[in-house]
């Protein structure tokens, strides 16, 4: 049986959402901007899971307004689509 590749992302973005914002939980049907991210965390928020995972994210305020859950799903299905030659 393998591990849910959205499951781990939706675990590690919970995790540095909740560094990052400086809260004790995230609930992942809620947005970052519910938390109170601004465009500045957005932007760092881009910045990791590049470092993480190699893949680029668009650094707009827009992606921001998902739900984290959704933003993990989005993060697992990027890394699972094929990368052109």
């Amino acid at each position: 049986m393998t591990a849910d590749p959205a499951h781990a992302d939706l675990a590690w973005l919970i995790e540095l959402m909740k560094i990052t914002l400086d809260v004790p939980t995230i609930n992942p049907s809620l947005s970052p901007r519910d938390y109170g991210m601004d465009s500045l965390g957005a932007v760092e928020l881009c910045i990791e899971i590049k470092r993480r995972y190699g893949i680029p994210v668009e650094q707009s305020w827009e992606w921001v307004s998902f739900p984290v859950d959704e933003i993990a799903q989005q993060l697992a299905a990027r890394r699972r689509a094929p990368t052109p030659d």
